[in-house]
């Protein structure tokens, strides 16, 4: 499905798709046509209006690019990775934009719908008309959205971490290292999509070009900036979980320790009671107090006295 908007001095218009290449001839507006979920036909009616070399096309219909950056006879073509943040899900997931960029158009091309579409048309529709009536800004705006996403996804990872901490300290999971290798899998999936991202609008912004105004790219280097911290925050949460897993594994270690420390303490009463049992065991005819009526009860006291004693002990130790 193709949708087309003109931004135009002062208004907003819908382009009807059989109109694109007249409208791009013909009108001073910057163009932004978004593609929905592209058929064959729809991607061969934007190489014939746009003249759009067929390797990008291929990129277009292959979901599994890295973010990146390219630049072809007239335009710039742009794939970047707009994140998932639908409630539920325990890892991100990720679509993939085309965008491709040329002095009078933005044209974004996805699969599946993009919450922030209808975003970036609000905010296009709120921006400065002396702004938006280029097609520079409507990069921006479309980089932008893609980009803001991510911090709520960030957030949720957050408060994760936060949880997976104090179920460490409280040790009331079973599952917590399972939980963390979950979010270690989820942060590295994320570093893999955001650090080709980073250098994909790096290359964009730290070059003067001339179907960017100095104005807007101001906004650019902002939208850069922003994906600078979001990498930084996923590198400060992969060693947040590296920092969680080590407390947690020790921790564990602690609490065996323990348990074997209040085993060794039942194992040695009882190890000293059966030496005595033991002794008075043996099949021996001659031996001190064994014909004697009170020898159980003395033999009783004496075990008492020696489980007493051990017990004693190990409290001025501070085992038990």
């Amino acid at each position: 499905m193709i949708r087309a908007i003109s931004y135009a001095a002062g208004r907003i218009d819908d382009v009807p798709p059989e109109a694109l290449a007249r409208h791009l001839t013909e009108a001073r507006a910057a163009l932004w046509v978004d593609v929905e979920d592209p058929s064959p036909e729809d991607l061969g009616a934007l190489a014939r209006i746009f003249n759009f070399h067929p390797l990008t096309l291929e990129d277009v219909q292959n979901q599994r690019q890295r973010p990146k950056i390219e630049e072809y006879d007239g335009y710039f073509f742009i794939v970047v990775n707009a994140v998932d943040i639908a409630e539920g899900r325990r890892r991100p997931e990720f679509r993939q934009v085309a965008v491709y960029f040329g002095p009078a158009y933005v044209v974004t091309v996805h699969r599946g719908a993009e919450a922030n579409v209808e975003e970036t048309r609000q905010r296009l529709a709120r921006a400065p008309v002396r702004l938006r009536e280029q097609a520079d800004y409507l990069l921006y705006t479309v980089l932008d959205s893609v980009v803001d996403d991510y911090m709520p996804v960030l957030d949720q990872i957050s408060a994760r971490i936060d949880r997976l901490e104090d179920e460490i300290v409280q040790g009331t999971q079973r599952r917590t290292l399972s939980h963390i290798f979950d979010l270690k899998r989820a942060l590295l999936h994320l570093r893999h999509v955001l650090g080709p991202q980073r250098d994909a609008l790096g290359h964009l912004t730290r070059r003067d070009l001339e179907v960017i105004r100095p104005e807007v790219m101001v906004y650019l280097r902002d939208v850069h900036d922003h994906l600078l911290r979001t990498v930084e925050m996923v590198d400060t949460y992969r060693d947040l979980l590296v920092g969680a897993m080590d407390i947690h594994l020790s921790a564990v270690s602690n609490r065996l320790n323990e348990v074997m420390r209040r085993l060794t303490v039942v194992a040695a009463i009882f190890g000293a009671l059966t030496v005595i049992t033991g002794v008075y065991g043996m099949n021996f005819e001659h031996m001190p107090g064994l014909r004697r009526a009170d020898g159980f009860w003395i033999m009783a006291a004496v075990m008492g006295a020696v489980t007493l004693l051990l017990v004693m002990i190990f409290r001025r130790l501070r085992w038990i």
